[in-house]
């Protein structure tokens, strides 16, 4: 071979490595950017599933003293159900007195 044809060689060879670095750099910027919108994504969807979990704990505890009055509101009707009885005997008492 000529020495011109394996300068021609080399040449291409080069241009090939400077378009393949340039290629590499592209994707290298490409997945860095995507790597960045993917890890704010994660935070914003990190700090969702916290705000849920806060206002899903808020909810137990609304559930939880919901539950806790309605136990006191029945147990308030099922003992003063008998205060009612004792005060209509006693109302019923003191009209028999009257008559």
């Amino acid at each position: 071979m000529k020495i011109i044809e394996k300068e021609d060689i080399i040449e291409t060879k080069v241009k090939e490595c400077q378009k393949h670095r340039l290629e590499l750099r592209e994707l290298e910027t490409k997945y860095y950017t995507l790597g960045k919108q993917l890890e704010e994504q994660i935070i914003g969807m990190t700090k969702e599933i916290e705000k849920l979990n806060v206002e899903k704990e808020m909810l137990k505890f609304d559930l939880e003293s919901l539950r806790l009055n309605q136990q006191n509101v029945k147990h308030f009707l099922y003992y003063n159900q008998f205060n009612f009885l004792d005060f209509d005997f006693v109302f019923f008492r003191n009209d028999q007195n009257l008559h």
